[in-house]
């Protein structure tokens, strides 16, 4: 379901048109010149039908004429009055409804203007915003060269580089990108598979009448998927870019959080977490939160009605990322306890998904990390969140020059190097790999080769490089992945060996890499289990990387590569990915890998579900089942190159790549019995949390002066579920995993102003979940498993609204178009061999 979304947010255009016819054929000094102006800025789908009244464009027209005045000139420059003599406002889904832009006409503005090219502006103090950008926007049309070629302008809609072409009297101006000068309070996900595409165009055609502009025509098209001499006025001297309109929180425009909370506190209880009643009644919340400051959201986390959903909105205030919400959040909640610890993780968890964090939360992280807080979950979970947001905070370059970054880097090795069990080195370098910081890569491959090291700790290290960009696994980095493969240095559980093979085939491996695992999988037939993994995984991962595929067939051409030994495996592990589902933007994929010990008992298991377009793969979630020393437990004989092992299984999750901490079912045989007589038989919660997925705020500064917003927030709500059944009589055991989520995405492209609104609004939003279920017979060797993966039919709903408003206007128009999209229920294919088990052990089911 991930992937139905993709398309929606670029399904707004937005055009802006200008005309201007000139009476007069050249400028003189001490002349006036009476110009008429006409712009109209239009909302729609973008390719959308206009067959019908709800499909038609919104939006409104400015006509209005002005006469353009050379007050003084010297050296070649002249200084410009422009003044309005007369406005109109227009609808333009409804033609005769119109009013009069009386503030329009009583101040002019000047400007200096030399050889086609605009200088400074000068407003009268007093004008409005509205009114100073529309007349900005005309200033802007006389910026003009008569060469052609490429240059760089400052024009309305900020710096912009400008390409010419010329014919005749006619000049054609195309605006290849701009860069917006207003930069407060604009923000994206800087993760390109959720981040929020834009392209824009704008061309504007000149007529020239005895080297003067006589009109000009032309459009700006946005898709979301800017000292004086001598005045009787004071006079604010400006540059020509657009400013935006500051509009203020009312009661009609504006909910409290404290009022919202007693009208969404039923959709925000724990029971209906993972619905998109959850996720819609998080967008609102989050919203209220954004327009208020710290009092405000203290007294609503603290209020009456928030009592039993707090949870909930330590994720709403979380991802408010202001300086305020992180200041009532820290004031709510006790680090220092060490009981009493779902609020904290909670918290903490929220953290890790920030989309675009600051420097005040990284500080606080810091502070908190340094002061080692006494509960050892909430260090943890305390070491990975502030992991997941350093990468967050680098993926803006520059970013990640700041001193937080360095201040986190010292902290993190400090505390690594000051530990005295392994234990408490895993935390760090589990918080080192959700960094992803390059600098810890010597750290990381110093643990992965530590001779005294578990094999847990070998498989960690490993795993914490995979947010490391590939150019810092060098020459010298593979070569110590290969020794770990093969083992040249020490011995090295499986699951270790697996992971330093799959690192080494997905950094832009080389044909003698691949030979060399290859090979090695056709002599190494004593651990026969791994060899069946490893060229598994290679054929899987052939599929989606090109570069492996083009060198794989290239092999395959080889007989000593192509040839029964290396490809007919004796082993049941196995690794297999297919669709998810499947958009023209983007495909959702998911994979299901298994290896087993050479005993037949599952060593690991592991489902992935990722997005996948044409440059990118984001990790959305990863579960898998780690399991050791259990052939002691079931009367078989450990692996004696793996050595023996105290009996352990648990669970690793990582959502959006972010590692979470690890949850252990049971460590030794009194462990197991223990899980065995508490394993909860009906559903129980193991994770809860609504995070951002798509957060994006930009503007649009067009040619007319006018200023548009767009704004997207997309949440996804996430409850994951387990139960388990074990039978030491009948030496049998099921287990459900399930994994419940919806996503609701907010989109809006207005223009917001004091004359009037108009825009378009779209919303999107599915629920479903995703059962995984296992079947284990270990009543006779060899065991028998079968896996199951099934998802329910779903539905997802799209609505579009478009809207225009102004205060000139005697009623406003809205109109509302819905979509629903059902997607059918499946069985997912995992395997031929589970195919085969599941056959076998549930023949009389």
């Amino acid at each position: 379901m991930a992937a139905e979304y993709n398309y929606i947010i670029y399904i707004y255009f937005l055009v802006a048109i200008l005309a201007i016819q000139g009476e007069s054929v050249h400028y003189e000094f001490g002349k006036t010149y009476k110009y008429t102006y006409d712009t109209k800025i239009l909302f729609n789908e973008e390719s959308g039908q206009k067959e019908s009244r709800a499909q038609q464009d919104v939006g409104l027209r400015i006509r209005l004429e002005f006469d353009f005045t050379p007050l003084f000139e010297g050296d070649g420059s002249q200084l410009v009055r422009l003044q309005v003599s007369q406005a109109t406002l227009t609808s333009m889904h409804r033609g005769g409804m119109e009013g009069q832009l009386l503030d329009m006409v009583k101040l002019p503005l000047y400007f200096e203007y030399q050889d086609g090219e605009v200088g400074r502006v000068w407003a009268i103090e007093g004008d409005s915003v509205f009114c100073t950008n529309i007349k900005k926007g005309i200033v802007s049309l006389f910026q003009l060269q008569a060469t052609a070629g490429e240059r760089t302008e400052l024009d309305i809609s900020g710096e912009c580089k400008s390409m010419y072409k010329i014919s005749g009297p006619t000049i054609v101006k195309q605006k290849l990108e701009c860069d917006n000068m207003e930069i407060a309070g604009l923000h994206s996900n800087k993760n390109e598979v959720f981040g929020i595409s834009t392209r824009s165009s704008s061309t504007w055609t000149y007529q020239l009448e005895n080297s003067v502009i006589h009109s000009v025509m032309g459009s700006d098209r946005h898709v979301a998927a800017l000292n004086i001499r001598s005045s009787n006025y004071p006079l604010l001297d400006m540059l020509l870019p657009s400013a935006p309109e500051v509009q203020t929180c009312t009661p009609n425009t504006c909910t409290k959080p404290q009022d919202l909370v007693g009208k969404v506190k039923e959709s925000l209880v724990s029971e209906k977490v993972g619905s998109a009643e959850s996720a819609c009644a998080f967008l609102k919340m989050l919203k209220a939160f954004r327009n208020s400051g710290k009092e405000a959201i203290s007294e609503t986390l603290t209020s009456h009605d928030s009592s039993y959903i707090v949870s909930q909105l330590l994720d709403v205030g979380v991802a408010t990322q202001t300086p305020g919400a992180q200041r009532a959040l820290m004031e709510l909640l006790n680090f220092e306890e060490q009981k009493n610890l779902i609020y904290p993780l909670r918290y903490l968890l929220a953290t890790a998904y920030t989309t675009h964090p600051g420097d005040y939360l990284i500080k606080d992280l810091l502070a908190m990390l340094r002061n080692r807080p006494p509960s050892r979950e909430i260090k943890e979970g305390m070491a990975l969140a502030l992991g997941a947001v350093i990468y967050s905070y680098c993926r803006v370059p520059e970013q990640c020059q700041n001193e937080v970054v360095k201040e986190y880097e010292s902290l993190i090795l400090e505390q690594y190097k000051a530990c005295s069990s392994e234990e408490c080195r895993l935390l760090y370098i589990r918080s080192m790999g959700n960094s992803g910081l390059p600098q810890f890569t010597d750290t990381i491959f110093e643990a992965i080769r530590d001779k005294s090291g578990s094999s847990m700790m070998g498989f960690t290290a490993v795993q914490a490089l995979r947010r490391i960009p590939g150019q810092y696994i060098g020459e010298l980095e593979q070569q110590v992945l290969l020794k770990i493969f093969h083992q040249t240095e020490r011995t090295y559980d499986s699951s270790v060996r697996a992971s330093a093979a799959e690192l080494l085939l997905g950094q832009n491996t080389s044909k003698s890499t691949v030979i060399n695992i290859l090979l090695s999988a056709m002599h190494d037939q004593k651990q026969h289990e791994l060899s069946t993994f490893i060229l598994r995984k290679i054929v899987d991962l052939a599929r989606y990387d090109k570069q492996l595929r083009d060198i794989l067939l290239n092999l395959l051409n080889d007989p000593s590569i192509n040839n029964y030994n290396i490809w007919a495996q004796r082993g049941k592990s196995s690794a297999f990915s297919s669709l998810l589902t499947e958009t023209a933007d983007a495909n959702a994929t998911y994979g299901l890998y298994m290896e087993m010990a050479r005993s037949g008992v599952m060593k690991k298991s592991a489902m992935d579900v990722n997005i996948v377009n044409k440059d990118s793969v984001q990790r959305l979630l990863s579960f898998g089942i780690y399991a050791s020393g259990l052939e002691s437990l079931v009367g078989e004989t450990p692996d004696p190159e793996e050595g023996e092992e105290e009996a352990t299984a648990g669970l690793g999750l990582k959502i959006l790549d972010v590692l979470l901490p690890p949850v252990e079912f049971f460590r030794g045989s009194g462990g197991l019995m223990s899980a065995v007589w508490n394993a909860p038989t009906e559903p129980v919660s193991a994770l809860q949390v609504t995070m951002l997925l798509q957060d994006h705020s930009e503007r649009f500064h067009l040619g007319n002066g006018l200023v548009v917003e767009l704004t997207v927030l997309g949440a996804v709500s996430i409850d994951l579920t387990g139960a388990v059944s074990i039978s030491l009589w009948n030496r049998n055991s099921q287990s459900l995993i399930r994994n419940s989520g919806a996503m609701v995405i907010e989109g809006t492209m207005k223009l917001d102003s004091e004359m009037g609104q108009a825009g378009a609004v779209f919303t999107a939003e599915g629920e479903s979940y995703i059962d995984f279920e296992t079947d284990v017979d270990f009543y006779n060797t060899p065991f028998k498993m079968c896996m199951q993966m099934k998802r329910p039919k779903t539905s997802f709903k799209h609505t579009f609204n478009k809207f225009e408003k102004a205060t000139k206007f005697d009623r406003k128009y809205k109109s509302t178009l819905r979509r629903v999209s059902h997607i059918d229920g499946l069985s997912y294919f995992l395997s031929p061999k589970n195919s085969d088990e599941c056959k076998a052990l549930l023949v009389d089911k």
